[in-house]
């Protein structure tokens, strides 16, 4: 009987312990790294952003990007996550002049958020049509955050944004010839973020820049970005899309033809409430 009651209880410790690395403590922190480095007028240039002894949980990017003849048009090829506690990323400047560049990780104590699997999808795409790739999670896992890859060669991602629980989406649009893409989902148990959004209308040719905010008890983790491009006409470039503050997440389009409709998505984490 002893022994039976021995073995019930290691069962039930095992279980606890079981369901405790699954479940994020309360008050989960992200914090920042960043790097900058400069493009110069048809040419490649990238970087990464460390989160040292944290992981790396998402990331973002910034290009500089104007309209108009002899000015930096900075556009995004890589953005994913390179290793634990790394955050990449490469751009391609398809304007005149040197301009500035960013890659962002958003990181978070290890015994906080739990360990990332990774999910990804590749297709090798034709211009001049947009297509959609959508990275699946491995097991019953919710998708946090995501990326994509692209050689470099002139493609614009006109879309990045989780599509589903487990699941994330990124459209691209081939400027020329045939590429072969890659979309990254990034992905965790026990973690449920809330979906906020925010959209607005650019004029034909504009650069603006949307934000979307988390409720007030509520942290941002990470975000995306959706342009109405139709691969014909409408095609909006996402030149940025990165975290704005704890609340926050902000990404910046270009209504390259006519005008689009820019929705930006910020995933929220719920935190505990003051005592």
């Amino acid at each position: 009987m002893r022994r039976t009651r021995w073995l019930v209880l290691g069962i039930v410790i095992t279980a606890l312990l079981s369901a405790a690395a699954l479940a994020p403590a309360k008050g989960i922190k992200i914090s920042q790294d960043s790097e900058d480095f400069t493009v110069g007028a048809g040419a490649v240039g990238g970087d990464e952003a460390d989160c040292g002894g944290k992981r790396a949980v998402s990331g973002g990017f910034f290009g500089e990007f104007e309209s108009g003849g002899g000015v930096p048009a900075v556009i995004p090829l890589v953005s994913m996550r390179k290793s634990e506690p790394e955050w990449s990323s490469r751009a391609l400047n398809i304007g005149g002049g040197s301009g500035d560049a960013t890659v962002y990780a958003y990181c978070a104590k290890k015994k906080k958020f739990p360990k990332l699997r990774q999910g990804s999808e590749d297709e090798t795409l034709t211009a001049p049509q947009v297509f959609d790739v959508t990275a699946e999670c491995p097991g019953n896992r919710r998708a946090i955050s995501g990326g994509f890859e692209i050689p470099d060669s002139f493609t614009v991602v006109t879309t990045s944004m989780r599509s589903g629980r487990g699941s994330w989406t990124v459209e691209f649009r081939p400027v020329s010839s045939v590429v072969e893409v890659e979309a990254f989902v990034y992905c965790a148990k026990g973690v449920k973020l809330k979906q906020r959004s925010s959209e607005t209308s650019l004029s034909s040719g504009e650069v603006d820049t949307e934000e979307a905010r988390c409720k007030r008890n509520q942290r941002v983790v990470s975000g995306g970005f959706d342009t109405d491009s139709d691969g014909v006409n409408t095609v909006g470039i996402g030149s940025a899309s990165r975290r704005a503050g704890k609340r926050a997440w902000e990404a910046t389009a270009n209504a390259a033809l006519d005008p689009q409709d820019l929705t930006v998505y910020a995933y929220c984490l719920k935190q505990p409430k003051k005592k």
